[in-house]
């Protein structure tokens, strides 16, 4: 957001007629008014396959070769 802000201020200086969008992009879900924020879901849904594919592993592993 604050590169969008220096973005805008000087295309504001060279009177340049150049719209600037800044959208908040958040894995943290940390925004305020916000219910949900771009990458959240993508990080919960990938956190799950981490998980997911730890306990496979660990469950295809014989206990004898546990240290």
């Amino acid at each position: 957001m604050r590169a969008a802000e220096c973005i805008t201020e000087e295309v504001t200086k060279r009177n340049l007629n150049i719209g600037i969008i800044g959208i908040p992009k958040t894995i943290d879900n940390d925004l305020n008014m916000i219910q949900k924020t771009f990458g959240y879901d993508t990080a919960i849904s990938e956190a799950v396959k981490a998980i997911q594919c730890a306990h496979v592993e660990q469950k295809g592993r014989p206990w004898e070769l546990v240290w």
